[in-house]
């Protein structure tokens, strides 16, 4: 079972361009592949420069986003939290909707579950490492 608990950021409903402009985070708790929980968070202004702190509070594992600055990207890696940039300026739910059809693809390709099978992280090689943050695994889950 794999848990994932996905932030986008949005203004007026919807993925906003640059990340700094989020009036609000939309939260997703996932379980495998499917929403099990949404909720909505009003973004703190004090924050609007950096927000991997604040999000990490709730828990996130990646945020879904058009584009962030640099530096901002690094706040989030350092904070543990994976980024996904790029992505169409759409309604929060079927865009974390998509992102999880596209995990699911690719998890699938990679011959199941994130770390494709096994207890380690497989790279396509002969042999499987632990990336793990000192708890095992890969730290994908």
């Amino acid at each position: 079972m794999q848990t994932r608990k996905i932030a986008i950021p949005v203004a007026e409903g919807k993925l906003v361009a640059e990340i700094n402009h989020a009036q609000q985070f939309y939260i997703y708790d996932t379980k495998d592949y499917g929403i099990v929980k949404e909720t909505m968070e009003l973004a703190p202004a004090e924050h609007s420069e950096d927000f991997s702190k604040w999000l990490k509070g709730f828990g996130i594992t990646e945020i879904v986003a058009q584009e962030m600055a640099q530096p901002q990207v690094d706040a989030f890696i350092a904070a543990e939290t994976n980024v996904i940039l790029g992505a169409p300026l759409m309604a929060p739910k079927d865009l974390a909707i998509d992102y999880l059809k596209q995990v699911e693809m690719m998890d699938a390709q990679a011959g199941g579950g994130c770390c494709g099978g096994g207890g380690g992280h497989n790279h396509g090689h002969d042999h499987n490492h632990d990336h793990g943050g000192g708890g095992g695994g890969c730290g994908c889950h």
